[in-house]
């Protein structure tokens, strides 16, 4: 008793795979080398932290930026970032 709407919220996060970049709030960006433009995948990064939210580190030119991608293909970052809005639900 008591887990109120975080259950419905946690299960419905899982299923999230890939995001927009319009989605994202002002204090992350995309990121990602030729690699990712390449293969869509992606990431979701923080201002300020040396690697993405699945924890690749960001070592190359953002060619997620350049190229103008506006789809977030990694499933980790994606989920990362969906729990990390859940919890910021939760704790409001």
């Amino acid at each position: 008793m008591g887990w109120g709407i975080a259950p419905l919220i946690y299960s419905r996060i899982i299923k999230i795979k890939s995001m927009e970049k319009y989605q994202l709030d002002n204090e992350h960006y995309m990121f990602g080398g030729k690699g990712d433009v390449w293969g869509n995948t992606a990431h979701i990064a923080k201002s300020g932290e040396p690697v993405t939210m699945c924890g690749r580190p960001m070592l190359s030119s953002n060619w997620v930026a350049i190229e103008g991608m506006e789809h977030i293909g990694c499933p980790k970052c994606v989920a990362a970032y969906q729990q990390l809005e859940a919890d910021k639900c939760v704790m409001a």
